[in-house]
């Protein structure tokens, strides 16, 4: 695997040793594995202000960064999250292919997945935070006077940082610059110390794709004028959702640069391949997802988003990029999201990889049916 000419990450100032541990585990779109124990313990013991507009792990800027905290979230995850992005920022947040203009502001939301009562309490005070910076996303959005939840299903609050279930919603980009004015990034909390890795490495994921949707200028811009170059309406189905590309991507980079953290150790890429590929990932009874691809008779770009086919498409997606960056090195994905808004999906894919994401794939399949070894290769070269 070609490595990226960055540096490899150094650990930062404030460590974290987590005194106890919670039941449960991580229920977020990429896995979830037990980090090796890190460094240092948080002193206080006291919740945390609701809004932080300061991050202590590092120089954020030129990114405009507010962390909105739930009242029971701990120190020690709130710690995690800030670490989670200030690696993002290391590793692409501040790369020159970077649209600075449509990156920031980021909000984030952190949340307690044990306390659906203490996300609900949050809504309000980020409904407030709405109102003030962004008072046209307010009033045409769930937390304006217009939205009444009773109407939509909702019993829990304004379902914004719960679902209509009432359970703490999961982490994803829930905003976007281009019609909201701001990225929102739900971050839902995991099990400490066992889940450690899971902040950092989901952390990455989703400010990955905060990453993409900023590679887009244009704003009022329709959610299909935004799915089409970002990969998502590509299958044989033009109006249908597919994940491979935004999602693939996303989970190769957020374990890609999770590798490079000192607590990964030294095979972390190389093991979230095999447990992602080499498992019934989806428990479908299907089998591996690798043998689910290769014996659906499907193409890639029509595996969708729920269901058996959500696990398949990302970890096949994850193994398209992963098989792309070594051939071509990871430089050029930042190339090719340079690209993008001027030339388009296909073209500058063409331009970045120098083939098209169709005939990639045709040798990518050719690649899914050598042997476990020699495809893990890519991970040991």
């Amino acid at each position: 695997m070609r490595k990226s000419n960055m540096q490899k990450f150094s650990p930062l100032v404030l460590g974290v040793l987590f005194v106890a541990a919670c039941g449960g585990s991580s229920d977020v779109t990429t896995p979830t594995t037990a980090a090796p124990p890190t460094t240092a313990a948080p002193t206080t013991t006291e919740p945390p202000d609701a809004i932080r507009r300061t991050i202590s792990h590092c120089d954020i800027a030129p990114l405009a960064v507010t962390l909105l905290v739930a009242s029971t979230e701990t120190p020690a995850g709130v710690a995690l999250v800030e670490e989670g992005l200030c690696l993002s920022k290391e590793a692409f947040l501040d790369h020159p292919a970077t649209n600075q203009e449509m990156v920031s502001p980021i909000y984030v939301a952190v949340l307690d997945r044990h306390s659906p009562e203490s996300a609900i309490e949050l809504e309000a005070v980020y409904c407030d935070f709405i109102r003030e910076r962004h008072p046209e996303t307010h009033r045409r959005g769930r937390c304006g006077p217009g939205f009444v939840p009773e109407n939509h299903g909702c019993e829990f609050g304004r379902c914004l940082f719960v679902n209509d279930r009432g359970e703490v919603a999961g982490s994803s980009i829930s905003s976007n610059r281009q019609n909201d004015g701001f990225h929102l990034f739900i971050n839902k909390s995991h099990d400490l110390p066992q889940h450690a890795s899971s902040y950092l490495y989901v952390g990455i994921h989703e400010l990955w794709h905060v990453f993409q949707i900023s590679s887009l200028s244009q704003t009022n811009i329709t959610y299909e004028e935004m799915a089409y170059p970002l990969g998502k309406r590509l299958g044989s189905d033009p109006t249908v959702d597919t994940p491979w590309w935004m999602e693939g991507s996303a989970t190769y980079i957020s374990h890609y640069f999770y590798s490079q953290h000192p607590d990964a150790g030294d095979n972390w890429l190389y093991q979230q391949a095999v447990r992602g590929f080499w498992a019934d990932y989806n428990h479908s009874g299907l089998g591996d997802i690798i043998d689910q691809y290769r014996d659906s008779g499907r193409s890639l770009f029509d595996f969708g988003y729920g269901g058996s086919d959500h696990q398949v498409a990302y970890w096949t997606g994850f193994w398209y990029v992963a098989y792309l960056m070594d051939q071509k090195g990871i430089d050029t994905i930042f190339d090719f999201y340079a690209g993008l808004e001027e030339s388009g999906f296909e073209q500058s894919f063409l331009n970045a990889f120098d083939t098209s994401h169709t005939d990639f794939l045709e040798e990518f399949e050719a690649f899914v049916e050598k042997p476990q070894s020699e495809m893990l290769e890519i991970f040991t070269r």
